[in-house]
C-alpha cells in the first residue's frame, strides 16, 4: 500500500494473524490458510468419475476380444493351419538345428527326376508331379502339385523358381505357396531367379531364334532381349537390372563363344571378345565381378566387364564335371595319361590353378563348400581340403543324388527318398 493511500479501512478489513483463531500449519507452527478445499474436493469427483469410465471401457474392450477371438477360431477353424501360423511368424529368429541330432526324418515322394535346393534352411524336392518344402524336424511345409517332364529349380533369398525344361511352365514359390505361374508359347531352355525376386527365362519364338524375357517382381514382362544369329545357352539376372547371357554361333562352319551384358532399364548391350572354336555351355559368376565360361574345349575367365582373363584348355582331356561358386571354379579331367586317372583342378576367380589332385575314377558330381571339395560316387563322398590336400571319406552305403549345405554348415545327402545330415565327424 502506498505510504499516502487515504482508501478507508474499516476493523472488518484486518485479520488478526496472531491470535488462536486460524489452524496451524503442522510444519511452522504457523496459520494454516485452507482458502481451496473446496475446489480441490470438486476436481477429486472429477478425476474419480473419469477412473471409473476408463475402467469400464478398458473391461468392454478385453470382452470384445476375446468374443472376437471365440468367433474367428470357430468360424475359421479350417483354415487354421501350421503352415499358416508358421508364416506368421517367419521373421522371428528361429534356432536353426547346430548338430546332427537335432534334424528329424526328412522324407520326401520318390522321383528319379527329382532336383533338391536349400531354401530358407529348408530342403525342397522339385519332383514331375510335385514340389516338396520339408523343414529340418522333417515337417512338411508345402506340397503343391505340378506336372513337369525335366524339372529344374534356381533360388533367391526371397523367393524360388521351378521351371519345366525344355517345356513351357515355370513358378514361383515362397516357403508357404505358389506366388505365380506362367506358361509360354515356346519352350523355355534356361531360368534364373534373382535375389530380389526377379526372374530371367530363356526361351525362343516366332520370329527370333533365342529370346531372353526378363519379368519385374510383380512377373510382368519388363525387358526382352531378341536374336537371329546366336544360341543363349545361360544367363544370370542381378538385383539392379543388369544381366549377362552365354551365346555361341556358328560362323564360317566353327563355333563361336560370347557373354553379352546389358541393363533392362535401357535397350544397349555390350558383346565381349569371340572365342573361336568352342561353345559356351553353362557360365559362373564370382563375388569379385569376374566369371568364368564352362565350354566345349576349356575355361575362360573374364572380369565384369566381358574383358578375358586366361583360358585353360582341356586339349586332349576329357572334362568329366564342372561347377563353380562365388569364390571357385573347379573340374574334373579324364587325363589322357594312364597314369595319372582323374584329376579334380580348382581355380581362382582370375583362372589361376590354386589345387590339384588326382581322384578315384566315375564320380557321380562335385561340390565345393567353403574350402572343402566333396566328390560323389555311388556308395560314397570324398571330401577334400583343398588347402592342405587332406582327404577323408564317409561311405554312404547307399544311392546319393545331391549334397546340399545349411547356413549353419551342415551337409544334407539327399537320397531316393529321404534326406540325412552329415558332420565333419562322418569322414573319416
Amino acid at each position: 500500500m502506498k505510504k499516502n493511500d487515504r482508501r478507508n479501512i474499516t476493523n472488518e478489513d484486518i485479520i488478526d494473524i496472531s491470535g488462536d483463531t486460524l489452524p496451524k500449519n503442522s510444519r511452522s507452527g504457523g496459520p494454516e490458510l485452507d482458502i481451496y478445499g473446496q475446489e480441490e474436493e470438486k476436481l477429486n469427483e472429477y478425476y474419480v468419475k473419469l477412473s471409473y469410465r476408463f475402467r469400464f471401457a478398458k473391461f468392454l474392450s478385453f470382452t470384445v476380444l476375446i468374443v472376437f477371438m471365440l468367433f474367428m477360431l470357430t468360424a475359421f477353424s479350417d483354415d487354421i493351419t501350421t503352415e499358416k501360423f508358421r508364416y506368421l511368424v517367419k521373421d522371428m529368429n528361429i534356432d536353426i538345428p547346430t548338430s546332427t541330432s537335432e534334424f528329424g526324418n526328412i522324407s520326401y515322394s520318390d522321383d528319379s527326376e527329382a532336383v533338391f535346393a536349400i531354401f530358407k534352411n529348408d530342403l525342397v524336392s522339385v519332383g514331375r508331379n510335385s514340389v516338396e518344402i520339408i523343414d529340418t524336424a522333417g515337417n512338411i511345409v508345402l506340397n503343391s502339385d505340378i506336372s513337369y517332364v525335366t524339372p529344374r529349380i534356381s533360388v533367391g533369398e526371397k523367393y524360388f523358381l521351378i521351371y519345366d525344361l525344355s517345356g513351357y511352365e515355370f513358378a514361383v514359390y515362397n516357403s508357404f505357396s505358389v506366388l505365380h505361374s506362367g506358361k509360354l508359347d515356346y519352350p523355355i531352355s534356361h531360368a534364373y531367379m534373382c535375389d530380389d525376386g526377379k526372374i530371367l527365362v530363356i526361351t525362343r519364338s516366332k520370329e527370333y531364334r533365342c529370346v531372353a524375357n526378363i519379368y519385374n517382381k510383380d512377373y510382368e514382362l519388363a525387358y526382352t532381349w531378341k536374336t537371329n544369329d546366336k544360341y543363349i545357352f545361360d544367363g544370370v539376372l542381378h538385383e539392379d537390372g543388369s544381366f549377362v547371357l552365354l551365346c555361341s554361333s556358328v560362323s564360317d562352319g566353327f563355333f563361336d563363344c560370347v557373354t553379352v551384358s546389358g541393363n533392362m532399364k535401357n535397350e544397349d548391350v555390350t558383346v565381349s571378345d569371340t572365342y573361336k572354336g568352342t561353345v559356351g555351355m553353362k557360365l559362373g559368376e564370382f563375388d569379385d565381378g569376374n566369371r568364368v565360361i564352362f565350354s566345349s574345349d576349356g575355361m575362360i575367365f573374364e572380369d565384369k566387364d566381358g574383358v578375358p582373363l586366361s583360358r585353360q584348355n582341356y586339349g586332349a582331356d576329357i572334362c568329366l564335371l564342372v561347377n563353380s561358386t562365388d569364390k571357385y571354379a573347379f573340374n574334373v579331367i579324364d587325363s589322357a595319361s594312364l597314369s595319372v586317372g582323374n584329376m579334380l583342378n580348382v581355380y581362382a576367380s582370375d583362372g589361376e590353378k590354386v589345387f590339384s589332385k588326382s581322384v578315384a575314377e566315375h564320380p557321380m558330381s562335385v561340390y565345393l563348400y567353403g574350402d572343402f571339395v566333396y566328390v560323389m560316387y555311388t556308395d560314397s563322398i570324398v571330401r577334400i581340403d583343398i588347402t592342405n590336400g587332406n582327404e577323408t571319406k564317409h561311405e554312404s552305403g547307399n544311392m546319393i543324388s545331391s549334397l546340399l549345405q545349411t547356413e549353419n554348415g551342415i551337409l544334407l545327402a539327399t537320397g531316393k527318398t529321404r534326406a540325412y545330415p552329415l558332420d565333419h565327424s562322418d569322414f573319416k
